[in-house]
């Protein structure tokens, strides 16, 4: 009697520990340069490319939006600075978020998906609060770079530092 439940609790282990083991966790080539990173968004450097895209538009002036100055230069940076992180969280591709510093710093954080087999765009579940999913079209993605166009195919340029 004891020699069979030992045995019967023996198998649910061997059962539970095999299939735990195999479930997710595998990750392409592209996800793993992105993930176990922090990605920190180059404010200049997206402003730059916003710039750069307005004015090969046609748009006057648009290099305005690149040369900000004084105090309204330090306001802008601050508010769009933040962190980006990928990593694994439940055999899944997870994302965390976070924006400001310090009292004034807040997280988020959610589910990542690739949109397609090619893995060209990924959507980021809840990125924009209130239940509200971002999908980046994925430009470029090295070992200490990473870009991403949003909807309105503007650049968001992170940096590992």
């Amino acid at each position: 009697m004891i020699k069979n439940s030992i045995l019967g609790i023996l198998s649910l282990v061997l059962v539970f520990g095999m299939t735990s083991c195999g479930k997710g966790g595998k990750f392409s080539a592209k996800t793993q340069k992105m993930m176990d990173k922090k990605w920190t968004y180059d404010v200049e450097a997206s402003r730059a490319a916003v710039g750069k895209a307005m004015t090969d538009a046609g748009i006057k002036n648009g290099s305005d939006v690149v040369n900000l100055k004084g105090d309204v230069k330090k306001i802008a940076n601050f508010l769009g600075s933040h962190s980006l992180q990928f990593y694994k969280s439940k055999g899944k591709l997870a994302w965390q978020r976070k924006s400001g510093k310090g009292l004034l710093s807040s997280t988020s954080k959610g589910w990542a998906n690739w949109k397609d087999k090619g893995e060209t765009s990924i959507e980021l579940v809840n990125y924009n609060g209130k239940g509200k999913n971002a999908v980046f079209k994925v430009e470029d993605v090295s070992d200490n770079k990473l870009v991403f166009l949003n909807e309105a195919n503007r650049k968001k340029i992170y940096t590992v530092k």
